[in-house]
């Protein structure tokens, strides 16, 4: 993996060397193994190379285009450096990724005449398959990746990222131009950047814990969305924003009720099995992380019977019993021969926070970040590369909300619609909010994508919200994204809309964005075999009836591994790296979480209801109710605030 950069200056000024070498050295995490950087002339095609930080602006000075680029060196160890061009250097690229299908396309440029100078570097394909294919290129891509292309000969620049959003963009315009990079941080470095905060989406991040893209917790930075890319004639570029992002794929369920159950078995066992496989080329140390859970653990089986070799596995385990799940993965690895890794880790969260919070960027609730954290870190001093099961609760219906859904619907959907809204209307309106029944009257009195919106929800975002921030966020609400992405889905059946509606939000919002800040923090490349597109268009086409039995979700994942596992392992429930958060905050994080709320001057006395937030922190420290989540929520969102507030 690497870190990207880019600043273009559309009325031909020159860009300073020392801001572009400043800003690329922040994402030195994503890259340690190396930088390089390309000034271009695009009216004269001219440019200039450096491998060590640039000197002397007169070299430079009629460039109006600058690219940056950090290393981890993974495949082509030698002839892989970035930014890379093409033999006249008449395009440049500055990429982060990995392209899994880069041999079979070299070879097929070969054939259509194109001549390579490197030995196998995936960076040099993109350059050609460009020449070949312009921008349909990208459509022939298979694996993770985020890009930015000069094209002198045409004037043009073109931006990409991958179908499910594995790796970061993120832009923003300047007076006189654009600047992308793959963390938000190295854009605040530049002079242009004015940082304020959007207060919808504090709101996001109070309704879902993360800040969907297009958006970013400062108005005017973007996220560009998975599977779309940007390409602008840079003689006339005309107004850059989300609305001109071009999408190139689009996830379509389309379930096929001629295929038998075993045929699907032997389809997903086909397509992981190839999945795994192109994942496994590296040219340093691979290995795979292991939770014990069920999507780990058929990567590893797959890899093992790939290999001639055994696999390497790592994993992390708890002093706290009810959350450590490491002899589950100590089982796993037993059973297939792997050379198993296992640390022993006691988190220090009031440690490990704010170091997240600069590596994140921006506010991010999802608390398995940190155990993820430390799985990378112990990983990183045995291996570059591990194969990982993210992905897999998306695709094979995993999530017990799903069942949850389909429960709920079997129970009140035969009511007609405007009977079944009167009737838990008026419940709601009686039952305490604390007692179960509110929820379920909640769900039920709600269709389609808002009961969705709410069953991914954190919980109502206005409870934490302080009534200046309802004041400016007025009429918003962060529920509409998903009630759109519901209401788009192809397909009506209940369970291929949620995994739609995940595969666009929640998986490239929270699990991936997850991977990628807490492995590149540790420079540690993720790669993950249930995102292969290819492998998401068979499952796209799998009846949902298949997905889900009396156990629960990956039904067809179980079959997959009968023969691999014992039936322990296959009826275990899920649970994955997790934290024994609702402990913490009832000791050692309770003192801090109090201390930060009653701080004058804090962020969160700004935009949340300190009233709200300590009555939360006492009924959760009593005992009365779980709320490690809603906390875990503020906590992380002061101290982003004093990184970067």
């Amino acid at each position: 993996m690497c870190g990207i950069l880019g600043i273009i200056d559309f009325e031909g000024r020159s860009i300073d060397p020392a801001l572009l070498t400043s800003m690329t050295d922040s994402l030195t995490h994503r890259g340690p193994d190396g930088a390089g950087y390309v000034y271009v002339n695009t009216v004269t095609s001219q440019s200039t190379f450096w491998k060590t930080n640039p000197r002397g602006p007169e070299v430079v000075s009629s460039a109006n285009v600058a690219f940056g680029h950090r290393r981890l060196s993974i495949l082509d160890l030698e002839d892989g450096t970035q930014p890379m061009s093409n033999e006249d250097e008449t395009l440049w690229l500055t990429y982060n990724g990995e392209i899994y299908n880069a041999a079979e396309l070299r070879a097929d440029l070969t054939a259509r005449g194109h001549g390579f100078s490197t030995d196998h570097s995936d960076t040099e394909v993109i350059l050609h398959a460009y020449e070949e294919w312009g921008e349909a290129h990208v459509e022939k891509l298979r694996g993770m990746f985020a890009y930015g292309l000069i094209d002198t000969r045409k004037g043009r620049l073109f931006l990409a990222r991958d179908r499910v959003g594995q790796k970061p963009l993120y832009y923003a315009t300047t007076s006189s131009g654009l600047i992308f990079a793959s963390e938000l941080k190295a854009l605040l470095l530049h002079p242009a950047i004015n940082p304020v905060v959007d207060p919808t989406a504090i709101a996001d991040y109070f309704q879902f814990g993360h800040i969907p893209s297009p958006k970013t917790i400062f108005r005017g930075i973007h996220k560009m969305r998975p599977a779309h890319f940007f390409s602008l004639d840079m003689t006339k570029p005309g107004a850059i924003d989300p609305d001109r992002e071009t999408r190139y794929w689009r996830l379509s369920f389309s379930p096929d009720p001629a295929v038998k159950h075993d045929e699907w078995v032997e389809r997903l066992e086909s397509d992981l099995t190839e999945a795994v496989r192109i994942r496994m080329v590296s040219d340093v140390p691979l290995g795979a992380f292991l939770s014990g859970g069920l999507d780990s653990a058929a990567v590893v089986a797959l890899m093992s019977e790939a290999s001639p070799r055994a696999v390497r596995t790592f994993t992390i385990g708890f002093d706290e019993e009810q959350f450590d799940e490491s002899s589950h993965a100590r089982s796993v690895a037993e059973r297939f021969a792997s050379e198993h890794v296992e640390t022993r880790v006691k988190p220090d969260a009031l440690s490990v926070v704010s170091q997240l919070a600069r590596q994140f960027d921006e506010p991010f609730a999802d608390f398995s970040a940190v155990p993820t954290h430390y799985v990378c870190e112990a990983s990183r001093q045995h291996l570059t590369v591990a194969l990982s099961g993210d992905g897999g609760d998306e695709a094979l219906s995993g999530y017990a909300r799903y069942r949850k859904f389909q429960t709920i619907g079997s129970f009140v959907d035969w009511v007609p619609t405007p009977l079944r809204r009167a009737l838990f209307g008026a419940l709601l309106s009686v039952i305490p909010s604390t007692v179960r029944g509110n929820r379920f009257a909640d769900f039920a009195s709600a269709d389609g994508g808002e009961r969705y919106a709410r069953l991914v929800s954190m919980g109502s975002w206005k409870e934490l919200a302080s009534e200046d921030l309802l004041a400016e966020v007025g009429d918003y609400d962060p529920k509409d994204r998903i009630r759109r992405l519901w209401d788009g889905a192809a397909h009506n059946d209940p369970i291929a809309r949620m995994q739609s509606v995940d595969i666009q939000s929640y998986m490239p919002e929270d699990t991936l964005t997850k991977v990628d800040r807490a492995s590149m923090l540790n420079s540690v490349e993720v790669r993950s075999p249930f995102l292969d597109h290819f492998l998401l268009e068979t499952i796209a086409r799998i009846p949902s009836i298949a997905h889900i039995d009396e156990v629960g979700g990956k039904a067809l994942l179980r079959a997959l591994l009968r023969p691999r596992l014992d039936r322990g392992a296959l009826l275990r429930p899920k649970r994955g790296f997790t934290l024994p958060l609702e402990l913490w905050f009832r000791n050692e994080l309770y003192d801090d979480l109090d201390r930060l709320i009653s701080a004058p001057g804090s962020f969160l006395s700004n935009v949340s209801s300190i009233r709200y937030a300590r009555a939360s922190l006492q009924a959760h420290r009593k005992g009365l109710k779980n709320l490690s989540g809603p906390l875990w929520q503020l906590y992380f969102l002061e101290h982003w605030a004093r990184v970067y507030g």
